[in-house]
Order: C-alpha cells, then structure tokens, then sequence
C-alpha cells in the first residue's frame, strides 16, 4: 500500500451508534406489565405518553430518536414510558395491531379511570412535544385584577411570573409547577398586555421581565428567583416557600450555591472525558475496533488554510460538546499527525485507506470501520445546521459509501 504523508493534520473523531428502539436516555422509562399500573394507572398527577415499539420495526427506529428528545425536554412535565413489543400482556390489554403505537393516558382525580388518548401525528419532535403539552392543565390566573387574587388566596403564598414578550400564554414549566403546587401555593401571571403591566411590576419591585416573585399570604415580595429556567431548579426553589420559616429558605440557598458549583465542574469534567487525544496506542480502540457505530474524521491540512488552525479547532469542539448531549454520539477525539507517530502506522493507514487526494477538497469524513466504507461531507464546517443535517441522513441511513480503497459508490 502506497505511503501517505499527511502534513498539519489534526483528525477530529467521534463515534455515532446506529439507532435503537430501546430507549437511551433516563428520561424514558421502560415499562411492562409488573409496573405499568403503579407508574402509569395510579399515577394521578401526571400525563404519561407511552409508545409501544418493536425493535425490528423501521419506523419504530426513526421514531426514538425524537421520542427521547422530546422526553428529555418535557422532563418532569410529561412522563415519557416505552413498553416492548415483547411484552404480550399489554399488548393484548391495549389492543396494540401494529408498531409503533402512540398513546397519552390522561390523568385523573384518585381512583379515577384514565382516559386513554390514540396519538395519530407526526413521529417528528415538535408535533409530538406539542401534542403532550396540549394537554398539560394549568392553574395559572391571568392577573386582570390582582386585588381580588390576593385575597382569594390569603390561606398561602404565592408565585408571580413576568414573561417575556414572546409569550402571549401561561409557558409550560408554569403551568406544570403550577399542577405540582396546587393547593400549596397561589399562581400569577402578568402578561405584557397587561392594562396594569407597569403599575404591577413597581408594586411588586420587578426591573426587567422575565421574572418570578414571590409573595407572602398578604400580597407583599419576599423573593425574586435568579436561578436557572428549569423544571428541577425551580420545583426545589419553591418547595422552599411551602413551609412557613425562613431557615428552609436560606438551606435552599446555599445548597443551591453548592449545587451550580457542582453542576459546573461536573459539566467541565464531561467535557474533558469526552474529548480524548487520539494516539498510535488508543486508535484501535476509539474507531476502529468497535462493532457499532461510525467514525466522524474532520482533516485540517495545509490545503485547507481558509480559517485559523485553532479557531476551526475551537469551532468544532464546540459543536460535539453539544452533540455529545445526544444519546447518539458516543465520543470524539483528535490526533495531531506532527505529535505523534500514527502516520508511520502501516496498520492505522491500512484501516484509514488512502484520503490525501480527497483531503485537499474535503475535509469531513464519515467511516464505517465494520464495512471499510466511507462518506464525504461535501458543505462548509462552520455552517453548524449542514454538519447536523449531513450526521442526521447519515445516521437514518441516507448517506451513500464508497469504500476506502475502491471508488464505488454503494448505500450503507
């Protein structure tokens, strides 16, 4: 095999699993008939969504990945479940026909029988997360006359919101905390077009929008929230309020001081774990050895000198750490050929095949290492939305391989 030489290359690689219908994300739970009743049946607070799904079904594989986005973003909302196909006593209970079968069971008041609604949309993200928060209820009030709320609810505290302008309807993390807290706390919202938008916000000390007060039982702020916009942060923030001393309060604080301290360095040590340096020693092991997944190669050689070594470097590390969220990409590293010796690995370039011609018009690059097979990215790297959408055809089985050593083209 001829000799390549590859000068100031640095390979960029991560690893894609193929999809599954088996869930990969703790944000789905897995179901079946031992704890279907205790988590779904007799959960009255929440609404579950439930697919019923087999894993030599094509559909059923396109449809996880959006199943497990849109569970991770309604987390705590919306409880997301998934029962296999294998399991016949729910299948036969629910008359499921045919894979993947989508359901919501509604909830209801205890001892209630839930009402089980067919979902019929899109098997896409946004009409399955809109279709779930369609059914979300609020307990919200529309402050037209702030007066009268406050003394309707004199018996506790309450909790006011100021939205952004964008917002023209209660959001769905308030309405949710305001389910989870009915009875114990007192929801508000004072939208933009609020005739008494600005006298509102100097009665309750608010500078800006978004903002969330709280009340004591008699009207007058206690607290402004100034932590993160999420359903765990938030919940923990108001539990706090729902007893009456101010010692629960000042623990919420400072254990939430540690907590975002924690959270970060966990987040700065993920990152850490998940960029790795690829060596003569350890290149086996990150692509070439494993029985799953695909290789992602990102070259940056003296052909291509149209933007700064490091800058393109810290372009691209961004991007996988932000795909490294996703329960489809495993791990990402790089090599840098002038560091280190894998250039003279005969074995390393045997797997690699000869890219020097390609590299000098191209600079990513799709393997899949089991069938010696390769795809080019053909767009520009520093245009994030067509690096994902390149990943995402590939990953749904669109792209079109060559091999590593021939030059014909062939579906993966």
């Amino acid at each position: 095999m001829k000799k390549i030489t590859i000068y100031s290359t640095i390979l960029f690689l991560f690893l894609i699993t193929k999809t599954k219908t088996k869930t990969e994300t703790k944000d789905v739970i897995e179901l079946n008939y031992l704890n279907f009743d205790s988590i779904v049946l007799k959960n009255y607070d929440q609404d579950v969504f439930v697919v019923f799904a087999a894993e030599w079904c094509p559909h059923c594989q396109k449809l996880m990945p959006e199943w497990n986005k849109a569970a991770s973003t309604l987390k705590g909302l919306i409880i997301f479940g998934h029962v296999d196909s294998s399991d016949q006593v729910l299948n036969q209970k629910y008359q499921i026909k045919g894979f993947p079968t989508i359901k919501l069971f509604k909830h209801t008041k205890e001892g209630g029988v839930k009402e089980v609604i067919d979902y019929n949309g899109q098997r896409e993200f946004n009409s399955l997360k809109n279709f779930a928060l369609s059914f979300l209820e609020s307990y919200v009030v529309d402050l037209q006359n702030v007066d009268q709320w406050i003394s309707s609810t004199q018996d506790r505290k309450k909790v006011v919101l100021f939205p952004s302008s964008k917002f023209n309807d209660v959001p769905p993390l308030f309405k949710g905390l305001s389910r989870d807290f009915r009875g114990d706390l007192g929801f508000g919202v004072v939208f933009q077009n609020n005739p008494d938008h600005k006298y509102l916000m100097q009665m309750f000390g608010v500078d800006n929008s978004p903002k969330i007060v709280i009340l004591d039982k008699n009207g007058s702020p206690i607290s402004y929230y100034s932590g993160k916009t999420e359903y765990k942060q938030l919940k923990k923030y108001l539990s706090s309020f729902v007893s009456s001393t101010s010692e629960n309060f000042e623990n919420f604080e400072n254990e939430n001081e540690q907590e975002n301290e924690q959270e970060n360095q966990q987040e700065n040590q993920k990152n850490q774990n998940f960029i790795h340096q690829m060596t003569n020693q350890n290149y086996q092991d990150i692509c070439f050895l494993q029985k799953k997944g695909l290789c992602v190669i990102l070259t940056l050689s003296e052909f291509n000198k149209n933007q700064n070594e490091e800058e393109k470097i810290s372009l691209f590390e961004q991007m996988m750490i932000k795909l490294r969220k996703d329960p489809l990409f495993k791990s990402f590293s790089y090599i840098n050929f002038l560091e280190s010796d894998i250039d003279n690995s005969n074995d390393f370039m045997e797997n690699l095949g000869d890219i020097t011609d390609l590299s000098k018009n191209h600079e990513l690059f799709v393997i899949n290492p089991k069938k010696s097979k390769m795809v080019v990215f053909e767009g520009k790297l520093e245009d994030e939305l067509e690096v994902y959408n390149f990943l995402d055809h590939i990953i749904s089985g669109e792209g079109k391989f060559i091999s590593l050593n021939k030059n014909q083209k062939k579906e993966l």
